[in-house]
């Protein structure tokens, strides 16, 4: 955090526009640069999440149970869920 800091302080004081309107964006984009160095949870895995969560919310339009929309949510979202099938030990 420190270098990023010391490194955009550097290059707000440069000349060039292209240099600033870059660091303007690293500045604005910081909080998803440094969770993506924490955890390394691709950003596409991220937005195909979202997509399905609003597929889901778009289709679910006018159900009136709100923890059953939250439940076709979760379903949509968490494909290995869908595996999961605790009757099929049984006889």
């Amino acid at each position: 955090m420190k270098f990023f800091r010391k490194w955009g302080g550097a290059l707000k004081w440069s000349r060039l526009a292209p240099l600033k309107k870059f660091t303007a964006m690293v500045e604005e984009h910081l909080d998803g640069i440094l969770s993506y160095c924490d955890r390394k949870v691709p950003l596409g895995d991220v937005e195909s999440t979202n997509q399905n969560a609003k597929n889901v919310i778009r289709r679910a339009y006018g159900y009136r149970d709100k923890d059953f929309k939250k439940l076709k949510i979760i379903e949509a979202c968490t494909p290995w869920m869908n595996e999961f099938q605790p009757w099929s030990h049984y006889p």
